[in-house]
């Protein structure tokens, strides 16, 4: 991380503030001041204790954790399954306020933040060169960042740029969590007419991909190609994985079933096709 990160986060008044607590602290120990050591101390570990709760996500471009991990502190995180969740929110009021708010302060997290909102609104363009604008300095090769771009990338039909920035995540972190990123990967070489490249992803990396959207375009593709056995198991494990799933799973995951079912309709295949997936 480099220095100018650290100040625009911090402040030059932050940072003199913790070297006089720092100081203070040592201070009073050496004269045996027990009470006013320790109060500095307290000081000292709850700027710590704030530093990791909320400046280092923002650094980051993440949301900031908050107390006990409750995602408090931050009002301008909208990702689609928060926006939902924030009655008056009103998208194009939200572009406005990032608008000017990254011409005050054009930090990579109020940038994306703006690209954020240029996908909720689904212009796609707007959100891409918002999310490339981020891809600089120490957050270069962030592997949340090339993703937030390679969705724009592919929504916005620039496929090319989409695999390129998935490649860099393949590249420099082979062992990033969210692992969507075969997902929009596949959906790319479908998109560019190279199936057999996206069912190779499919096969390979299916049960690493959280939901059954996935699951469901793996199904259609071996349908179109003529696979229609393979086909029908994928579908019929969709639709296996949501009736036994949670009760929020299958609220989420509701759509992905009825649609496994459709197709599995379409193509006269049983639901109730023997399943046997090799997930580990």
């Amino acid at each position: 991380m480099d220095i100018n990160t650290y100040f625009e986060s911090i402040g030059v008044l932050g940072i003199i503030s913790l070297i006089v607590q720092i100081y203070a602290a040592i201070h009073a120990f050496k004269r045996r001041n027990i009470f006013w050591g320790i109060l500095s101390l307290i000081f000292i570990f709850s700027a710590v204790f704030y530093l990791i709760l909320y400046i280092i996500p923002e650094w980051r471009g993440k949301k900031p954790m908050g107390m006990m991990g409750m995602g408090a502190g931050n009002d301008f995180d909208i990702k689609k399954h928060e926006v939902k969740l924030q009655n008056k929110y009103n998208p194009k009021e939200e572009v406005e306020r990032l608008e000017e708010l990254v011409k005050e302060s054009d930090t990579v997290a109020n940038i994306r933040k703006l690209g954020d909102v240029y996908m909720e609104l689904q212009e796609y363009e707007k959100a891409y060169a918002n999310y490339t604008k981020c891809l600089k300095g120490v957050f270069k090769d962030d592997a949340y960042i090339l993703l937030d771009a390679a969705k724009a990338a592919y929504k916005a039909k620039k496929h090319n740029e989409s695999i390129a920035h998935i490649q860099l995540i393949l590249d420099n972190s082979p062992k990033f969590p969210d692992q969507t990123y075969w997902f929009v990967l596949a959906k790319n070489y479908e998109a560019i007419n190279l199936p057999e490249k996206a069912l190779e992803i499919y096969k390979n990396h299916i049960w690493d991909i959280r939901g059954e959207e996935a699951k469901f375009n793996y199904a259609t593709l071996l349908f179109q190609l003529g696979k229609n056995d393979e086909g029908a198991e994928v579908a019929n494990t969709i639709v296996k994985d949501v009736s036994k799933g949670t009760p929020m799973y299958k609220a989420e995951q509701a759509l992905w079933m009825e649609e496994a079912k459709k197709l599995l309709d379409k193509m006269g295949k049983s639901h109730t096709l023997k399943l046997n997936d090799d997930r580990s």
